[in-house]
């Protein structure tokens, strides 16, 4: 996505003020300069709203933003990130069985994309993404996700470990794919409330989460093989909750 592309909000006090306001924020981008001074104010303002900081040389910045910015920058994001706690109360006041996508560090925005479109479709209530350390959501995901960003619920969670657990609080069973697990998809139960946690093609599910997790199951293969793709990975999962609660 082009630099033109994108919105801006620059200097301390207008970035304070959009956090305040409720403003979807996608990332800061702060001088690697100011991180002893901290920008205590700012940071914590970012931490409750879920928003990461970039520390990042003033050639970069300079470069994503002109005029007098005081040394922070903020992207605002090109759709509405919800809290997951409301997400799981609205759905258990509509009577509905929460079903819930967690990306460990998925950047590739196409799959994203491809990952949150298949979700809407086959009912999967909201994907959640760590603050840090995942695709951005730009033009290139919404278009191929054919705009299903705008209508999937979508939330960032400082701590994908801490999240789990809240989940399994909540009734809520976290599966991790792992390519190696012996329970494969058709042995989950799946008409109940759960949660599916997808890894990065490369490296996969990160070992913290697997160790939080309830319960790793695989997908099979015919043939020996490295694994499928992620966002492949992830209509298959959803097309068996969906066959199971249908």
């Amino acid at each position: 996505m082009t630099k033109e592309k994108l919105q801006w909000v620059y200097g301390r006090k207008p970035i304070r003020e959009a956090l305040q306001a409720g403003e979807s924020v996608d990332r800061i981008y702060a001088l690697a300069s100011l991180k002893k001074e901290g920008l205590p104010e700012l940071r914590a303002l970012a931490k409750s709203h879920g928003v990461p900081i970039h520390w990042v040389p003033a050639e970069r910045l300079n470069r994503l933003v002109k005029g007098n910015h005081q040394g922070v920058a903020a992207q605002v994001s090109l759709i509405r990130y919800y809290d997951i706690q409301d997400v799981i109360a609205q759905t258990f006041e509509k009577g509905e069985v929460p079903l819930i996508l967690l990306l460990d560090h998925i950047t590739d925005v196409r799959n994203l994309g491809a990952i949150a479109r298949t979700a809407y479709g086959a009912g999967a209530h909201a994907i959640v993404v760590p603050a840090k350390g995942t695709a951005s959501i730009n033009e290139d995901a919404i278009k191929t996700s054919a705009g299903a960003l705008h209508h999937l619920s979508v939330c960032r969670h400082h701590s994908l470990v801490e999240l789990i657990q809240q989940l399994q609080q909540y009734g809520i069973a976290v599966y991790a794919l792992a390519g190696e697990a012996s329970s494969t998809m058709s042995a989950v139960d799946a008409k109940g409330p759960c949660a599916f946690i997808l890894g990065a093609e490369e490296t996969g599910v990160s070992t913290p989460l697997r160790f939080a997790c309830d319960e790793e199951i695989a997908l099979p293969m015919q043939r020996p093989f490295d694994s499928y793709n992620v966002s492949v990975a992830a209509g298959m999962v959803l097309y068996e909750v969906m066959r199971q609660r249908q």
